[in-house]
Formats: C-alpha cells, sequence, structure tokens
C-alpha cells in the first residue's frame, strides 16, 4: 500500500526552529531568546516576540509562530468566544491512534477491531459495494460501520 502524496510535509523538529524564528522577522517582530534556571539547575529556553506594543513568548520557535499567526488572523480579542466550537472536542471523535508498528488501534475513544476486508464479500454484506484499495473496515463496538482510508488516514462514515 503506497502512503499519501504532498507536495510537502513539515513537522515540527530541531530544524523547524530557526525558519520559524526567521518567517518573523521580516514581520517587523523584535526577537528575544531568554532563559529561566529551576531549583535543579536547569535551564528552561523562552522565545519573545515584539511589535506594535504586544509581547508573544513561548518555549519553541514554531510555538511562537503559531501565536503570532493565530493573533494576526484572531486580532487582539484572540480568545475563543461562547459562540465559537471547541475544534479540538469537533476533531476527536474520528482522531486515530497508532500502535508502535503504525497500525490504528483506537478512533477517538474506541478501540479498533480490524476486519480483513481481502474478501469483498464482507465489505459487499457490511456496505453495499466493495471497498478501495487501501480502506479499511472499522468495526466499533455499539457504532456504526467506518471505513479508514489508511492512506489519507480518513475516516468516512456508513450507516
Amino acid at each position: 500500500m503506497s502512503g499519501p502524496s504532498y507536495l510537502l510535509s513539515v513537522r515540527i523538529a530541531g530544524n523547524t526552529r530557526n525558519p520559524c524564528l526567521l518567517a518573523l522577522r521580516p514581520k517587523g517582530y523584535k526577537l528575544t531568546l531568554w532563559f529561566t534556571k529551576d531549583h535543579k539547575g536547569d535551564y528552561q529556553v523562552n522565545h519573545d516576540a515584539q511589535r506594535e506594543g504586544r509581547i508573544f513568548s513561548a518555549a519553541t520557535g514554531a510555538e511562537l509562530l503559531g501565536l503570532v499567526a493565530m493573533w494576526e488572523v484572531r486580532g487582539d480579542d484572540w480568545m475563543t468566544k461562547k459562540s465559537e466550537p471547541d475544534v479540538h472536542d469537533e476533531l476527536y471523535p474520528t482522531s486515530l491512534t497508532y500502535d508502535n508498528d503504525g497500525n490504528v488501534v483506537e478512533v477517538g475513544d474506541n478501540e479498533v477491531r480490524w476486519a480483513d476486508l481481502a474478501d469483498d464479500f464482507i465489505a459487499d454484506q457490511r456496505l453495499g459495494a466493495p471497498i478501495a484499495e487501501g480502506c479499511r473496515l472499522i468495526c466499533l463496538p455499539g457504532i456504526a460501520v467506518h471505513v479508514v482510508d489508511v492512506s489519507r488516514q480518513e475516516i468516512r462514515h456508513q450507516s
């Protein structure tokens, strides 16, 4: 099974710190690096970005860039409004949990039992049509069947 095809895939890592900080400079932010030292003598890094009487502070360059991006979109009244959804809560029921081998083991709070779909009969009986290559059937206790497009990490509910 082949994985999804993306033009670019970026995940936070050690090599993203500097590009994130560099992205803030052309936006006019003054950057500051400072540390706190705990009672054990361990240092914690802090990054600040200042502009137009506003200061943003975070532990990493990526977090700092994220705070600035949030403010640039939402403005000084950036906090969640009562009328706005909790996006994390919306996404959680279809969130995937993987084991160390890359297998999906949970969807939201539900344990996954994979059905082997090599036999199209199972797919025909459950969904009325064969499931496309790269897709697997998930049977959740007490919940309707879901189809997972493993290559896209996409879940589609089937009634």
